[in-house]
């Protein structure tokens, strides 16, 4: 399991990837209709601490207003961290599309 910093790296690679784009926005405050994202467990690194190049995974909680959306189990190429963005984009995109 990664360190916290080292998982706060990568989180923050990626999610400042996708925050980039135009259709994601950071919000200071929440508010009813927020989307809201957590990492709730460690970010995980699978293969030898000693590699350049390596793959992590990670668990995507969605809430919003307090009641818990689901959650999106997800595996990135540190090499690729476009990709990784891509694939937590549609994950947004997704839980993003269901109300309740």
């Amino acid at each position: 399991v990664m360190e916290s910093d080292d998982q706060r790296w990568i989180m923050d690679q990626v999610m400042e990837i996708v925050l980039q784009r135009p259709d994601f926005v950071k919000v200071a405050k929440a508010d009813r209709q927020t989307l809201v994202v957590t990492v709730p467990e460690k970010v995980a690194r699978v293969g030898s601490p000693d590699d350049v190049r390596f793959t992590f995974t990670f668990t995507l909680a969605f809430m919003r207003n307090g009641d818990a959306i689901g959650e999106a189990a997800e595996e990135c190429d540190s090499a690729k961290m476009s990709a990784c963005a891509d694939q937590v984009a549609s994950d947004l995109i997704s839980a993003n599309a269901i109300r309740r």
